[in-house]
């Protein structure tokens, strides 16, 4: 028969953390996010919104918003790719980094092809860890105030 053990010991930071698993996430989907945003931006945007001279706007702005298209697809493949390692709060390291690298075709859009990509692929991959790092706490509410407080500098640091 079993023996049932009862103790009062509650560890206040998860006992798993496969941060490799999470890098290699992060430096998959950074590579995956160059891809995607210059295939939506060319073979998208480019030819449904640049052949009339009405919507300029959407055309010289095309790599952003194909950027910003590529961070919410990514991050839907993140986020099943999170699910399928079992990380802890994959929504919330998915959502926070999509905030946190909103505007990442913006931030690169001067640099070659190969610095978009690895400067990319290393950005989605610090991310992702340093989110995954503090959801590996067990109490939720420390979590998303801790987040928020990330998230909410980086875009003010951002925006001045």
């Amino acid at each position: 028969m079993a023996k049932v053990i009862i103790t009062d010991d509650q560890a206040a930071i998860g006992a798993t953390y496969e941060w490799w698993y999470v890098l290699l996430t992060g430096l998959t989907i950074g590579v995956l996010y160059v891809g995607l945003s210059a295939l939506i931006s060319h073979f998208v945007i480019d030819p449904l919104y640049c052949k009339a001279t009405l919507n300029s706007g959407v055309c010289s702005n095309s790599e952003s918003i194909g950027g910003n298209i590529a961070t919410i697809l990514s991050a839907v493949v993140a986020l099943a790719l999170f699910v399928r390692l079992r990380v802890f709060r994959p929504i919330v390291i998915v959502v926070a980094a999509a905030m946190l690298l909103w505007g990442l075709s913006s931030w690169t859009a001067g640099l070659g092809a190969i610095e978009i990509v690895v400067s990319s692929a290393i950005l989605y991959g610090l991310c992702y860890i340093l989110i995954s790092w503090i959801c590996r706490y067990k109490n939720t509410l420390p979590v998303l105030i801790a987040v928020a407080l990330i998230v909410a500098g980086s875009r003010f640091i951002g925006l001045s």
